[in-house]
């Protein structure tokens, strides 16, 4: 049985760019700052 609360949703490609879109220009974050933050989470 799967625990509804520990799903991950799943994203399309165009919703990824929009995402990384939003998160670039609506919020000034680089995406350079994205691929770090990403990689220290995956190392944790």
């Amino acid at each position: 049985m799967v625990d509804e609360r520990k799903k991950i949703p799943a994203l399309t490609t165009e919703q990824m760019r929009e995402v990384d879109r939003a998160m670039i220009e609506d919020y000034h974050i680089q995406l350079i700052q994205m691929m770090e933050n990403a990689g220290l989470q995956l190392a944790r």
